[in-house]
């Protein structure tokens, strides 16, 4: 039977994963191994030590292939940072004087016109999203292709990160001998990888709790409707306690997982403390975003800190919404518990990579820069997104 290997690659604060699938003919896809590695090459969601990284990621993908039995050339590589936007823009085109039919090509050039409008020189286009588009007055409007009109719109949301950024993690998993086939946000392979059909359509807040970042992510009608990156994460907490109770950072680890909500102690009540800021913003954050718990049917919380005591039942209380904790059900490797969790965004980018490959994620023409080209496949229009 002919398969073909897809690979992700998730690149955390402290800990490097790759999985490796196989994708069947008939769409079906299987996880066929998974490696971890641990790294000290990101601080804050930026490369800080290129040689750590290059070795974590390096001994990551081993792991992978030996748990696989395969060799992997290329692979889908997911990215975090504060910096990350998240922009919408319009574009406007004149077709004719009198209605004529849309083809792909004017679909491309008011689709390209709406992300040169929004791009910033120190920033690239990681993934553009159609919300919509306008046919002379007539909107709401999901593919043009082969209808009549005289001026063509389009709403895009658009993703946009660093260049240097999007460089340097390129340059790393490069160096380590895996081939870039695209950049994706972390939060975006999350929520594929956690949220059902219906969830995605309804309207659902994803939660991925990192090491040193947390995604938020709307998904609703089906596409990525909002997306922001907070610097709080697992990793920060960590940190945080063992600088407030002057211990080793091994020390403040046991500490956060032995953490019970209830207990009356200092530590415990900093750490209640903690992630009450953090609800807080991600309320603000959403609130800023114009988004509120009306628009939204549950929210899923992912990521190693997402078992932290009490943590799901503070968040459904700030947020007026029920809440989950979002696993993959892509592996075939019996994960449970924390390595479920931890494994959940790799899984992801699987999902993200079988989806491209049947054509679920409609392509526009490459951008015109070098590192546009370089990351054609990852600047995708998710029409239909998930």
């Amino acid at each position: 039977m002919k398969h073909e290997l897809l690979a992700g690659l998730e690149i955390g604060s402290s800990q490097i994963s790759c999985a490796i699938g196989s994708l069947q003919h008939e769409g079906a896809l299987s996880t066929l191994g998974l490696g971890t590695a641990a790294h000290r090459g990101v601080r804050q969601g930026q490369v800080a030590d290129l040689a750590s990284l290059v070795e974590g990621i390096e001994q990551a993908v081993r792991a992978a292939e030996q748990d696989a039995g395969v060799e992997i050339q290329q692979a889908f590589v997911s990215v975090s940072h504060p910096a990350i936007r998240s922009l919408r823009s319009r574009g406007v085109l004149t077709l004719a004087e009198r209605a004529t039919t849309i083809r792909s090509r004017e679909i491309h050039r008011v689709t390209e016109q709406a992300e040169l409008r929004a791009l910033s020189l120190d920033h690239e286009l990681l993934h553009s999203i159609p919300l919509g588009f306008t046919i002379d007055d007539q909107d709401g409007i999901d593919n043009p292709a082969g209808l009549m009109g005289a001026k063509l719109a389009v709403d895009l949301h658009l993703v946009t990160l660093p260049q240097s950024l999007a460089q340097n993690i390129v340059k790393a998993v490069t160096l380590s001998g895996i081939d870039v086939e695209g950049l994706v946000y972390s939060g975006c392979a999350t929520a594929l990888a956690t949220l059902t059909d219906e969830e995605r359509r309804l309207g659902s807040l994803v939660i991925d709790l990192g090491g040193s970042t947390t995604d938020l992510l709307i998904a609703q009608r089906g596409r990525v409707a909002f997306v922001e990156t907070l610097p709080w994460g697992g990793d920060r907490l960590t940190e945080a306690i063992a600088r407030y109770l002057k211990v080793t950072s091994e020390r403040s680890e046991q500490l956060k997982r032995s953490f019970d909500w209830s207990a009356q102690t200092p530590v415990a009540a900093f750490i209640r403390k903690e992630v009450a800021a953090m609800s807080r913003a991600v309320v603000e954050t959403l609130q800023a975003g114009g988004w509120s718990p009306d628009h939204l049917i549950v929210a899923v919380v992912a990521g190693r800190s997402a078992l932290l005591d009490g943590l799901v039942e503070h968040l459904q209380d700030a947020l007026q919404l029920p809440v989950r904790i979002g696993r993959s059900t892509a592996s075939r490797l019996g994960l449970t518990g924390e390595r479920a969790l931890l494994a959940t965004t790799v899984l992801g980018l699987l999902e993200y990579g079988k989806r491209l490959r049947l054509g679920d994620l409609p392509l526009l023409p490459a951008p015109s820069s070098l590192w546009g080209r370089l990351l054609y496949k990852a600047q995708e229009v998710f029409q239909e997104y998930f």
